[in-house]
């Protein structure tokens, strides 16, 4: 057995068997040593100061001095995450009133969807009219007129409501879509395609436009537009 480093009374008791312990370890207890002394004061009372028994250590065996500094270390405190951080984070979740709104106006689009081909196109007209017809001014006559245009370039584009927005689809698709500056709180009529349109230009084209008022110029653009988006 090796003698424990800064056991002094380690060759007394090694002559006296009585004064050995053995743990299933094979390890060694001598109760006269002041590495038991201090361990059997803790294990007595939980609640001895970690600085009291530290010096007390110290006085008799520098050795369990260093253990103390290099072993037993105060547990670290918890710190408390800013309130703003976690309002903040807390905000950040989940989906805006107006997108919950269009969500739940496209759910509810799915379900009342005809199975009939041609009562679903009357039908999704008829939707995209009452859409519009929610509109403030000036967006309603925008979007009155902006419908005219797509349905008068596109005959056989469907009307239908798409997450709240008056959209126009091929063969079931969605090829474009337009919605009023209130539905997102916006300063402008917004007209956007899908990636179903066939506007690509090289390696970057538009897909959305913001629109503030409809000119003859305008309307020829979105016409020649609506066209290129069918293929």
């Amino acid at each position: 057995m090796r003698r424990p480093v800064g056991c002094a009374q380690y060759d007394k008791v090694a002559r006296d068997a009585s004064g050995l312990q053995a743990d299933r370890r094979g390890a060694h207890r001598c109760y006269d040593c002041p590495r038991t002394q201090a361990a059997r004061a803790l294990e007595m009372d939980p609640a001895l100061s970690l600085a009291h028994t530290r010096g007390h250590v110290a006085a008799k065996a520098p050795f369990f001095s260093y253990l103390f500094e290099n072993t037993v270390k105060p547990a670290k405190k918890r710190t408390k995450r800013p309130a703003a951080a976690t309002t903040a984070r807390a905000k950040s979740k989940g989906l805006t009133p107006e997108e919950r709104g269009a969500l739940k106006e496209h759910i509810g689009a799915l379900k009342s969807e005809p199975r009939s081909s041609r009562a679903g196109i009357a039908d999704g007209e008829r939707a995209v009219l009452a859409k519009i017809a929610t509109f403030p001014q000036p967006d309603r006559v925008m979007g009155e007129r902006l419908h005219a245009i797509i349905t008068g370039t596109g005959p056989t584009l469907s009307a239908r409501t798409w997450y709240g927005m008056p959209a126009y689809a091929k063969d079931g698709s969605v090829i474009c879509f337009f919605q009023s500056a209130q539905m997102f709180k916006t300063r402008y009529v917004t007209l956007g395609f899908s990636d179903k349109a066939h506007l690509d230009d090289g390696n970057m084209w538009p897909t959305a436009f913001a629109l503030q008022e409809l000119t003859p110029a305008e309307e020829a653009r979105i016409a020649a537009l609506v066209k290129r988006a069918m293929g």
